[in-house]
């Protein structure tokens, strides 16, 4: 397998953890219908695009193309990809909160015990079971109090 097959499966490996631990803590992803729907919308759009342009246009565009999945696929931004992946993985969380059917919080305040500044407020729509709300932690977690009525 030569190095550019490694790098491209290096950053397939990359995007799927980062896809997989947004589904999890941030509540998107790909997996998300609106997300695939939204990624599979701009593709059909470029093909579209691509047909009607004239030979020496594509041509232009594969050469740009093939240029960016170069600086993509080199080694340093690999590097880079994957640090700030797992930075965001240590530092970003969520909080959950179930309704419990009968009355859904309208207004809900997570706040850092160590940082009574740093609260975050969020609410559960009509008709939606939960909220998930994303907060900063450290590697090692963080004690919140979670204010939920209802």
């Amino acid at each position: 397998m030569g190095s550019t097959h490694r790098a491209a499966l290096a950053l397939v490996g990359i995007l799927t953890v980062a896809d997989l631990w947004s589904e999890y803590y941030l509540g998107f992803g790909l997996r998300n219908p609106a997300a695939l729907a939204g990624v599979l919308a701009a593709v059909g759009a470029a093909a579209g695009v691509v047909r009607k342009l004239r030979p020496k246009a594509l041509d232009e565009i594969a050469a740009g193309a093939a240029a960016a999945a170069g600086v993509a696929l080199r080694p340093a931004v690999l590097v880079g990809l994957g640090a700030a992946l797992t930075l965001a993985m240590a530092t970003v969380s969520s909080v959950t909160i179930v309704a419990d059917g009968a009355a859904a919080p309208d207004s809900l305040v997570i706040t850092p015990l160590d940082d009574t500044s740093a609260a975050t407020r969020g609410r559960i729509g009509r008709g939606a079971a939960l909220a998930r709300l994303p907060i900063v932690v450290s590697p090692f977690g963080r004690a919140v109090r979670v204010e939920a009525p209802g």
